[in-house]
């Protein structure tokens, strides 16, 4: 096998100098800083973000070559769904086009990089790929990978230093399918909002064979997953779909200035391809005065903003002087996921279980149907407990099915205690390519009845010089 390659991800501040981080941070800023794309002004609404090519600056070969990786990205933007399994490897020797654009287009509408990259700690650092934080009091970054020994896990030891990726409070589990509420309040940069025995945030990564001790997904048992914002690309790598956490900063951003799903202040982004101009919101082109590929960006804070910024302006620039291999494949209309209805019980309905002993355990699954969807699309489903003390049996919670698959029965469950009990469960599915659709199940048990003070019809004299039984009284 050939070595592994690696493809520099850099970015560049055009008006202010942007600093480590998942969204990008701007001097004198707070580090739980939110930044929104170009056109959010505080109030809810479509934002048409525009991407073209600048025909002044066109690649070796002409600027039409370039069209279809720029569509392609525009598309995954706007299916916005994120994804298991998004590193392929690359059989080409040349660095994939399309992937660094997706890559660079998240620069352009505020994300940055979850982890440590070269333009963050240098080339060579032995900090690089652990995850992206500030130094804390003590004034230095503290790297150290724990017993795993793999970089940007929930087990690193980062004494003091001040992280700044987002995750799900008591979760920080970047390859769990995304729950139905992402914003800032179930959402948090705080370490202290960490799952207990979780020392820092987990980033998604499968940077093998670049780095083999960056891999959570391998570590996890996962299909290779990695962020699309994550510094560097190995160039054995096909990198071209986004991951859940892209998929999961971008939502906390639309959630608004308020920070709170379901207001009048949310918004939604719809990525448009212009065509060859250089009269866009994102205008990418190509030119030997630059590195390997940046975005310079240019924002807006305050006002209607709050204490939110906004991205005013993009230029993404290529070195021209790569071998880029452009995709010519067009993936604008790809594999849509299989729809996911409710079977039993109906969703929004209340279902009462059966009553029992005190400690017994009562259960009711609840049933899916699998219709529809194309080629290799799949379709996320997760279930989890929204409120009370039902519980949701292990495994069935989180599902990926495919098309002309099926769903196992989610197992809703409740320990009977002497009083009555209810609880909800609520379920996402989520299909690539298509719409979210949510499911909410209530459910009551009684309360149990004490257990009878002989359980068994004999009880064993063990530990008696007279062995054998008498009879339950």
């Amino acid at each position: 096998m050939s070595a592994p390659r690696l493809l520099l991800m850099l970015l560049c501040g055009a008006t202010t100098a942007a600093h480590a981080g998942t969204f990008l941070k701007f001097g004198g800023q707070p580090d739980s800083l939110v930044v929104h794309p170009d056109g959010y002004t505080g109030s809810g609404a479509t934002l048409n973000v525009s991407v073209c090519l600048n025909p002044s600056l066109p690649p070796n070969g002409g600027i039409a070559q370039a069209e279809q990786s720029i569509r392609n990205v525009v598309a995954e933007y706007n299916r916005f769904q994120g994804k298991l399994g998004n590193v392929l490897v690359n059989p080409a020797p040349a660095s994939d086009f399309e992937g660094v654009m997706l890559h660079e287009i998240g620069h352009c509408i505020g994300m940055d990089h979850p982890t440590y990259g070269p333009s963050e700690v240098g080339s060579g650092s032995p900090m690089l790929y652990f995850a992206n934080a500030g130094n804390g009091p003590n004034g230095v970054k503290n790297t150290d990978d724990g017993t795993d020994n793999v970089r940007a896990t929930r087990d690193d030891v980062r004494s003091d230093d001040v992280n700044f990726n987002w995750f799900r409070n008591n979760v920080n589990d970047p390859f769990q399918a995304l729950p139905a509420v992402i914003d800032r309040t179930n959402h948090s940069i705080l370490t202290s909002n960490l799952p207990a025995g979780h020392n820092y945030v987990e980033v998604s990564t499968a940077f093998d064979p670049c780095e083999s001790s960056v891999n959570s997904s391998g570590l996890r048992g996962q299909a290779r997953t990695q962020n699309t914002m994550f510094p560097v690309i190995c160039g054995n790598n096909l990198l071209r779909e986004l991951a859940r956490d892209d998929v999961r900063l971008l939502r906390i951003a639309r959630a608004g200035v308020d920070g709170t799903q379901g207001t009048s202040d949310d918004y939604t982004t719809t990525l448009t391809y212009a065509g060859q101009t250089s009269n866009c919101d994102i205008v990418i082109g190509f030119s030997d005065s630059t590195g390997f590929a940046q975005c310079n960006v240019s924002a807006t804070i305050g006002g209607g903003l709050g204490a939110d910024a906004a991205i005013t302006s993009g230029t993404i620039t290529a070195r021209l002087s790569v071998n880029w291999h452009f995709n010519q494949v067009d993936t604008t209309g790809s594999a849509v996921g299989p729809t996911i209805s409710a079977n039993s019980p109906a969703s929004g309905s209340t279902t009462a279980m059966a009553g029992g002993t005190i400690g017994a355990q009562v259960t009711r699954n609840i049933t899916f149907t699998v219709s529809g969807g194309s080629g290799a699309g799949t379709t996320d489903l997760l279930c989890q407990v929204n409120s009370g003390t039902v519980a949701i049996n292990s495994g069935g919670n989180q599902q990926n099915i495919p098309v002309g698959g099926s769903t196992s029965a989610v197992v809703a469950r409740f320990t009977l205690t002497a009083s009555a009990q209810a609880g909800q469960i609520g379920c996402t599915a989520t299909p690539d390519g298509g719409s979210v659709a949510n499911f909410t199940y209530n459910f009551t048990a009684p309360a149990g009845t004490p257990p009878s003070s002989c359980t068994g019809g004999r009880i064993m004299k063990s530990g008696f010089e007279n062995t054998g039984d008498i009879a339950c009284p």
